[in-house]
This record gives structure tokens, sequence and C-alpha cells, in this order.
């Protein structure tokens, strides 16, 4: 009697140790199911950060662009600018009339050009 009821007690242990093994596994499986999903999510975001940090990169590039050809223009705007200033300077030095919009207004209304 004390072998059949050590039996039955070991059928039990062996039956808690075998739900708890099967609890056990399911909530492994749960773990590995979100470990992966956290992985992906994790690969897709690092994709969308590597896009997003080309496309900006790309914009950068062409802002570069923009900034050198600006330069570039401003250059020669400050080039024409002190050409025109030099050839004033050289005509007032001269002593030649310098037509001015306001020269050329006096002019114009007193009937000479």
């Amino acid at each position: 009697a004390a072998s059949a009821a050590a039996a039955v007690t070991g059928r039990e242990a062996s039956s808690k140790l075998s739900a708890e093994e099967e609890a056990t596994q399911r909530r492994i499986r749960m773990l590995q199911a979100e470990v992966a999903d956290i992985h992906n999510k994790r690969e897709e975001g690092e994709e969308r950060l590597r896009a997003d940090n080309d496309r900006l990169k790309a914009r950068l590039r062409e802002k570069k662009k923009l900034v050198v050809t600006m330069t570039k223009k401003l250059s020669e705007c400050q080039m024409y600018i002190k050409e025109l200033t030099d050839e004033l300077e050289r005509l007032y030095k001269k002593g030649g009339k310098c037509h001015t919009p306001d020269t050329v207004d006096k002019a114009s209304r007193s009937g000479r050009r």
C-alpha cells in the first residue's frame, strides 16, 4: 500500500512537473516571440534612420553647392560694384561730369543732355 501511495505521489509530482515544464516552455516561446518582435522593430527603426540620414546628407550636399554658388555670385557682384566705384572715382577726379540720376534729371529739365 505504501508503494502504491508512493507511485501515486510520484505520478502527481511528475504530472505537476510536466505541467510546470509546459508552462515554462510556453513562457519561453512567448519571450522568444517578444524578442524577435523587438529585434524586427529595432531593425526597421534603424533602416528608417539610415534612410533619413541619407536623405539629409543629400540635402546638405545640395545646400553646400548652393552656398558655393551664392558665394561665387556675391564675389562677382562685389567685383562689379568695385569696378563701378572705381570708374565713378576716376570720372570724378578727372573733373568730368558724372551723369548720376540727379544730374541726368537736372539736365533733362534744363534741356541739356
